[in-house]
């Protein structure tokens, strides 16, 4: 009983090591994790053209997916650190997210709108989808000057522009 109750002592202790050990690199993993992704939102000032919209957006969908799946893994290891840092990701990401989802959003709708049949428009809720848009691009715009992000803030004016000329025959189409 001794011999076996020393074994299940000794797989213990090993077990406590190897787990030790999984739980260190598991860490310096997920570190690396937040470093790449801080700089991949930090990359995202390099998307400059409101033409290259639908290829911008699925960078923005990838990233968000990575965010989400770092969130997740943060959640799990209940290290406050970990949010801190993810929210700090996440707050730098929110408005490139903004522009380029609203542009994207605005874009199809617009098209369908435009371009689409007239019985397909949905004329109760066009106002208010325009309005979202708007308002969104609208913060977008506020974020982005006080950043000094100048390209991003005149990229999200030209998408007000658009929205706003758009804005102006929505009675017309309702």
């Amino acid at each position: 009983l001794n011999n076996l109750l020393s074994d299940i002592k000794g797989k213990a202790i090993s077990l406590k090591g190897k787990y030790s050990e999984d739980m260190l690199h598991d860490a310096v993993s997920f570190e690396q994790v937040l470093i790449v992704l801080e700089t991949d939102v930090n990359g995202l000032t390099e998307l400059g053209s409101l033409e290259n919209y639908e290829e911008n957006y699925l960078k923005i969908v990838e990233l968000q997916e990575r965010l989400n799946d770092a969130t997740a893994k943060a959640s799990l290891k209940r290290d406050p650190t970990d949010y801190d840092a993810l929210g700090s990701i996440n707050r730098a990401f929110e408005p490139f997210s903004n522009l380029w989802s609203t542009t994207k959003q605005f874009q199809d709708f617009y098209t369908e709108s435009m371009f689409g049949l007239f019985s397909d428009i949905d004329s109760e809720n066009i106002e208010s989808l325009v309005d979202g848009f708007f308002g969104t691009i609208c913060k977008s715009i506020k974020i982005f000057e006080k950043q000094g992000k100048g390209v991003q803030a005149a990229l999200s004016q030209e998408l007000k522009q658009k929205i706003s000329n758009f804005r102006a025959i929505v009675p017309l189409i309702v």
